[in-house]
């Protein structure tokens, strides 16, 4: 842990944050910070306390900037940063920028239930044709394929027949038939990233309480600036929160059908289909 940390550290001393464009309640909140811990250090020199640091030698920093540099190579944001980016550098707007990765997220679960076919067309279609003809020289190779019992050769009948293709599609479904079998792997991949859909959709609904200065309007005196409390959007804080004539209006809209409709539907459809499982089986 303390070498992470040091690793971290490191990396950020090539950083110059002072040089960073900040919001105005951004920069009086530094200013703050600034001024206490001013006063703290004060008062610990004050008291006769010295402050204890850990000199890094050079080398190691050298070092530990060129791990860093290389872990940043590999690591260039999930798919909605990369969608922003993208967005920004085709010149699609500040707007856009934020609208496609609203558009992502709302369109992922049916990405994922898209996968699904994809993978079970392949094992269908081309993993249990080559997995049959492997078994059946498998079984010509041993000299055990020739020969047949009256038991081994009568057709089967019943539940063993319907899922054959590796116990979960069923040889001879049709279209309607092979969605029918992918149900229970659809609720599996739902299931399994429902953390990372949700976390996705309150993020878009991020929005944070902060003071800004507005020109307000004073009867008698005029406009005078004065410090208001806003809520703005936090992956963008020049966006003002649920603003129908802004982007965040949309997002938010997105963000609300997705919660409904691939999060709390697709909970109560699994539900739905449990307790119709129960029902008809026992």
């Amino acid at each position: 842990t303390w070498q992470n940390w040091v690793l971290a550290m490191a990396g950020l001393k090539s950083i110059d944050f002072e040089g960073i464009e900040v919001f105005e309640y951004a920069r009086r909140q530094r200013e703050a910070a600034a001024r206490e811990s001013a006063e703290e250090d004060s008062n610990v020199k004050s008291g006769g306390f010295t402050s204890m640091t850990v000199e890094v030698p050079t080398w190691f920093q050298d070092w530990s900037r060129g791990v860093q540099a290389m872990g940043d190579a590999f690591r260039v944001g999930d798919s909605a940063v990369r969608i922003q980016c993208a967005a920004e550098q085709t010149g699609l707007g500040p707007d856009w920028a934020l609208l496609l990765p609203a558009i992502y997220w709302l369109s992922f679960p049916a990405i994922l239930i898209v996968c699904v076919a994809v993978v079970g067309i392949a094992m269908k279609q081309v993993a249990y044709p080559m997995f049959l003809v492997g078994k059946q020289r498998k079984l010509l190779g041993t000299g055990t394929g020739a020969t047949q019992t009256p038991e081994s050769s009568k057709p089967i009948t019943g539940h063993a027949k319907e899922h054959v293709v590796f116990g979960l599609f069923r040889q001879r479904a049709g279209f309607w038939g092979f969605w029918e079998d992918c149900i229970p792997i659809v609720f599996i991949t739902m299931w399994v990233n429902r953390d990372t859909v949700m976390t996705s959709y309150l993020g878009l609904l991020h929005c944070e309480s902060v003071e800004v200065e507005e020109m307000v309007l004073v009867e008698g005196a005029g406009s005078e600036l004065q410090l208001r409390f806003k809520a703005l959007y936090m992956a963008d804080p020049s966006v003002p929160c649920f603003d129908s004539s802004g982007p965040h209006g949309l997002i938010s809209a997105i963000a609300m059908v997705g919660i409904g409709v691939w999060v709390a539907g697709l909970c109560a459809v699994i539900a739905t289909f449990c307790f119709r499982s129960i029902k008809l089986h026992g």
